[in-house]
């Protein structure tokens, strides 16, 4: 029996409130995001999302962007979530907030899953945490405000 497709509209992704489906429309100088989907039977996953390849390391290209990944369709990496989206439950796509480092972005993914109790709330789909992040990496968080 094969699965019936779902004909309702893709979520787009918001950020307080708008809509966020270009580049253009993301601070300047962000890497990546944090994000939690929320499926309509209020079930949710956190994860990041990184928006731009890295940067070329050597050669005539060296320090230049190899582009972006397409984010705007991205429905997270949780086998769980994706399989209640392959049968065409409901959910919403929220940015939580911008990061703009790799080590920024793995720090407050890590952090979001942990604070809001994520491991052990039975609503989350994020079943593990793995993080390694250097303090040193992470100065320049507290110099943005």
């Amino acid at each position: 029996m094969a699965i019936k497709k779902n004909n309702k509209a893709e979520p787009q992704w918001t950020y307080n409130g708008e809509i966020v489906d270009d580049i253009s429309k993301t601070p300047k100088d962000s890497f990546s995001f944090i994000y939690k989907i929320t499926l309509e039977d209020g079930r949710y996953y956190f994860g990041k999302k990184f928006m731009w390849k890295p940067k070329y390391t050597s050669g005539v290209k060296k320090g230049q962007s190899k582009g972006q990944y397409p984010w705007q369709n991205y429905k997270g990496s949780s086998k769980t979530l994706l399989e209640f989206l392959k049968i065409g439950m409901g959910y919403s796509k929220e940015i939580l907030q911008f990061c703009y480092s790799k080590a920024e972005t793995t720090y407050e993914e890590s952090r979001i899953i942990l604070c809001s109790n994520g491991l052990v709330d039975p609503n989350c789909f994020n079943f593990w945490v793995s993080c390694k992040v250097y303090a040193k990496n992470l100065q320049k968080i507290g110099e943005k405000d």
